[in-house]
């Protein structure tokens, strides 16, 4: 699982802390998020946008560059205060608010993206719901979620309230969106490298020391996890068995 970095700097193992820093995180940590914000650029373009549980800011920057306007929301007040002093361009700015509450009129925006925040929602109707109400008619919804091989509402994160086969996933979506399309985001692997983590069903991997792990994998021809950069990452429509998440494109 990947490592992700508290707003404090605190590092965290088991991909279980839900802040980034991208000041202090590696740099293949990074990418796996940055890629899906990449992927939205061209949902964004000329839009005004929402970045759901923007966290410290770093995605809704990427997405000034191209929208008309984009306003970054998080509920916490340390997130938020993280991405005005780090992030300042014209038309960009940052709320305190919550996901299943937002704190906008109806119609208000064109685009709203929302990455890794479903699964941590208790009120994911609602959440929704409140996702319908702020698009303008024919406005877009970008959302992505790990990918479960089995719904479950007892998954090993703590923070996670749920996650979502692939399958239930864009049921759910298609309950909500008129025009639901499925990508399957997944990191680009060698044969040899795929097998060998596909068999390793005890996740045995993880007792190995990061050096020897970080050679094998050099081996094998794939590229370290700490040092992936975007073609290290794929993105794939309809592609969603062997994602590790799931984004999907979808139309009010």
């Amino acid at each position: 699982m990947p490592l992700s970095v508290d707003l404090d700097g605190s590092l965290k193992g088991e991909g279980h802390s839900e802040r980034i820093d991208p000041t202090i995180v590696p740099i293949g940590v990074l990418t796996v998020h940055r890629v899906r914000y990449e992927f939205a650029v061209p949902y964004c373009r000329g839009k005004r946008v929402l970045d759901v549980a923007c966290g410290a800011g770093y995605g809704s920057d990427m997405l000034v560059g191209v929208a008309r306007c984009v306003m970054g929301l998080d509920l916490d007040v340390g997130a938020a205060a993280h991405a005005r002093t780090h992030y300042r361009h014209e038309g960009l700015r940052f709320t305190v608010g919550d996901a299943v509450r937002l704190p906008f009129r109806d119609a208000n925006f064109d685009a709203v993206v929302s990455f890794e925040t479903i699964e941590h929602l208790a009120e994911i109707p609602r959440y929704l719901g409140e996702v319908r109400r702020v698009l303008a008619p024919g406005g877009v919804y970008i959302v992505s979620t790990p990918r479960a091989r089995r719904t479950t509402r007892r998954p090993k994160n703590p923070h996670h309230s749920v996650e979502f086969s692939a399958g239930d996933f864009v049921v759910l979506l298609r309950a909500h969106f008129r025009d639901v399309e499925a990508y399957g985001q997944a990191r680009v692997q060698s044969g040899a490298h795929h097998w060998l983590q596909r068999f390793d069903v005890f996740h045995l991997r993880r007792f190995v020391p990061a050096r020897l792990r970080h050679a094998v994998d050099s081996r094998l021809g794939t590229t370290p996890f700490e040092e992936m950069v975007a073609r290290d990452q794929a993105v794939v429509k309809g592609d969603l068995r062997g994602a590790e998440y799931v984004i999907a494109v979808c139309e009010a």
